[in-house]
């Protein structure tokens, strides 16, 4: 009973840290781009699962068609699809157990190409975060232009006016240049 209770504390410990993340500014700015990234999240996980389905039947059909039939049967080879999926997320996310892995050369070479792929489809994750930060980032910037702007104009009219009305307290009727909202 005092195991459970200390692994609901230790639950209720982090569940605190999620709080901050609302009085943190530059978190919360993270979640909103990655909360703005939903749909190529979406897409992207699709994708990968397409391509892990595939390549773990390809793998497969490599690996259990290209032993000799005595190594068939042995236990720890790719023995049904989903095996050759278990290989191919492995592979994928290049985690490497080692628990499986091609013997034939051809297996090798698919092997060797999957790594080098799963290198290129986890950086697609990162490229879309980056895309999605200079965005936001461009957005913000040009909002703080556009109210750097609007204070600049705003000090440019107090400045007209009071220029003006020291002219007509001084007495002098010259006429003055139109504001700049004319």
């Amino acid at each position: 009973k005092q195991w459970y209770q200390r692994r609901v504390r230790g639950l209720v410990r982090v569940v605190r840290v999620f709080k901050v993340v609302r009085h943190s500014r530059q978190l919360t700015e993270v979640m909103q781009v990655i909360s703005s990234a939903k749909q190529e999240f979406i897409v992207l996980i699709g994708v990968v699962c397409v391509l892990v389905l595939l390549v773990g039947t390809v793998i497969y059909f490599i690996e259990f068609t290209g032993l000799p039939k005595d190594l068939e049967t042995m236990e720890d080879g790719y023995n049904s699809i989903l095996h050759g999926c278990w290989w191919s997320v492995v592979t994928i996310t290049t985690v490497g157990y080692g628990d499986l892995y091609p013997k034939t050369p051809v297996g090798r070479l698919f092997g060797s190409l999957v790594v080098l792929f799963g290198i290129v489809v986890l950086a697609f994750p990162m490229t879309i975060i980056i895309s999605k930060f200079q965005d936001s980032l461009a957005m913000k910037k040009l909002s703080e232009d556009k109210e750097f702007t609007r204070k600049l104009r705003e000090v440019a009219k107090l400045s007209y006016n009071q220029q003006t009305t020291d002219h007509l307290h001084n007495g002098k009727t010259e006429l003055l240049p139109p504001s700049p909202s004319e």
